[in-house]
């Protein structure tokens, strides 16, 4: 192989290596993401129920 081909190679590789590497950092952080937002949407979805259940005391109280 000539330098300039192993020059193009490596520097592919180099590439390459960054790439998955930032694609795997977002992955990453997408992930974390993921988990706040179902943490966010258990959190909501016990304030719910909690307002039901309050609802429905009011309603009987009436």
């Amino acid at each position: 192989m000539s330098n300039y081909v192993q020059d193009v190679d490596i520097e592919l590789k180099n590439h390459e290596r960054k790439m998955t590497q930032a694609l795997k950092d977002e992955i990453h952080s997408l992930n974390q993401k993921a988990k706040l937002f179902k943490e966010k949407e258990s959190e909501l979805q016990h304030e719910i129920r909690l307002l039901s259940l309050s609802m429905d005391d009011d309603d009987l109280k009436t």
